[in-house]
C-alpha cells in the first residue's frame, strides 16, 4: 500500500498549440520547451510536424478531414416507356487518422415499375473503414 503511484503528465491541444506557436515565431525554442515541461525534444518535434500537416490540409481548397458526396442517377428504360429508374447515393467520410478514413453511407433507389415480386423502393446503408495509399 506504501507504492507512490508515478505522476501522470498530460498536456493539453491548446497548451501544445501555444507552445508549437511559439517555437514557430522564435519565442522560445525546442530545448527551452523540453527542459522547462520535462519532455523529450522527440515529442515537441512530434507536435510540430502534427501542427504543420494540419495547417497544410486546413489551407487546402477541400480539407482532407471531411467529405461529403451525393449522386442521383436517373436511369430511363427505353424498351418500356415511363419505365424510370432513380438512384441516390450519399456519403460522409471522415477522417480519424492520417490515412485512416471512416464512412457511411446510403444509397436509395426508386423503380417506378419494379420486376415481380420486388418493391418500388430499396435502400442500403454502409458503414466501412477507408485507407488512402
Amino acid at each position: 500500500m506504501g507504492e507512490s503511484q508515478p505522476e501522470i503528465k498530460r498536456m493539453t491541444a491548446k497548451k501544445k498549440a501555444e507552445l508549437v506557436m511559439d517555437i514557430f515565431q522564435g519565442k522560445t525554442t525546442v530545448a527551452e520547451v523540453s527542459r522547462k515541461y520535462d519532455l523529450t525534444p522527440a515529442q515537441i518535434e512530434e507536435w510540430m510536424e502534427e501542427a504543420c500537416r494540419g495547417m497544410e490540409n486546413q489551407l487546402r481548397a477541400r480539407p482532407k478531414e471531411n467529405q461529403f458526396t451525393a449522386t442521383w442517377d436517373v436511369l430511363d428504360n427505353l424498351k418500356r416507356v415511363k419505365d424510370v429508374e432513380t438512384v441516390i447515393d450519399l456519403g460522409l467520410k471522415m477522417l480519424i487518422v492520417d490515412k485512416l478514413s471512416f464512412r457511411l453511407g446510403f444509397e436509395l433507389k426508386y423503380d417506378n415499375v419494379p420486376p415481380v415480386g420486388k418493391k418500388k423502393t430499396d435502400t442500403t446503408t454502409t458503414a466501412g473503414i477507408v485507407y488512402s495509399f
